[in-house]
């Protein structure tokens, strides 16, 4: 993703749904590592649940410093919450995801 200071930041979705039949997920949030978070949004703040064959996305925004030069971030997204296993009985099990994604930062001058 690239940005450029002082303009509008990029938006982009993270889909997520439950990989495993008779599987839920529930009580999910996204924690950003490796960047100022006073620069990102995220909705919605957490989903509920989502059922096996259900599709849910948070849209996240991700905006520039104004004082930035030019920057690499490597954005990590941590996506936690819990997995329901319907057939062992509601069982319940932390999960964490890790997503990557590569933010660079420019400036409007080339210049810079």
């Amino acid at each position: 993703i690239e940005l450029i200071r002082g303009e509008k930041g990029a938006t982009f979705e993270i889909s997520v749904t439950p990989k495993y039949i008779n599987t839920t997920l529930e009580d999910l949030i996204i924690d950003l590592l490796n960047f100022p978070k006073q620069y990102v949004e995220i909705y919605p703040n957490s989903i509920d649940k989502i059922k096996y064959g259900e599709i849910k996305t948070f849209k996240i925004v991700v905006n520039a410093p104004i004082y930035s030069s030019y920057e690499e971030y490597n954005l990590t997204l941590l996506i936690k919450g819990n997995l329901i296993d319907g057939k062992k009985g509601k069982q319940k099990v932390k999960i964490n995801l890790m997503e990557s994604i590569l933010i660079r930062i420019k400036s409007k001058q080339k210049n810079e």
